[in-house]
């Protein structure tokens, strides 16, 4: 969820329908989107070049998967140097939406 979270706040969608549709858990376009992309970073034949490790029902063939509310992630060695390096050359991505007047506290 923290993850979601984050990403929706990176790409500017976490606000008013978007923010009331992810808390409230339901699906919309944006929110699925994002999630799909998440997915895609699991481990799949190549663990060696995934960024994320995962726990919870991420979906299987034939399965539904359960909401980003009730999975978890956390990143990878991989995903750890990648993540640096990102924040290294971008500084303003370490903004925390945990904090401020609108943030919502876990």
């Amino acid at each position: 969820m923290k993850v979601m979270r984050q990403a929706l706040h990176w790409g500017g969608l976490f606000h008013g329908e978007i923010k009331k549709c992810f808390e409230s858990y339901d699906e919309c376009p944006p929110v699925a989107q994002f999630y799909e992309a998440l997915i895609s970073m699991m481990p799949q034949s190549r663990p060696k070049e995934v960024l994320f490790e995962c726990g919870g029902n991420w979906g299987g063939p034939g399965e539904r998967r359960a909401s980003a509310h009730f999975t978890s992630c956390r990143l990878t060695e991989r995903g750890w140097r990648l993540a640096s390096e990102l924040l290294e050359r971008y500084p303003r991505y370490r903004e925390n939406v945990y904090v401020g007047g609108d943030a919502v506290r876990s």
